[in-house]
């Protein structure tokens, strides 16, 4: 068994895969445009009430 010591976890990476960070600022939108967002909110919401 090998045990892999990360230094910095964005670029040390032992697979082929390449993972870009994306970069989340103030101006990101959380927009809700999407119908399966808007009703897994509403879901959310009704369960906070409920419970």
């Amino acid at each position: 068994m090998r045990v892999y010591y990360y230094e910095n976890e964005l670029e040390d990476e032992f697979s082929s895969a390449s993972i870009k960070a994306k970069k989340i600022d103030a101006d990101y939108d959380y927009s809700m445009d999407s119908a399966g967002r808007r009703f897994l909110h509403f879901f959310y919401i009704c369960c906070k009430v409920l419970l």
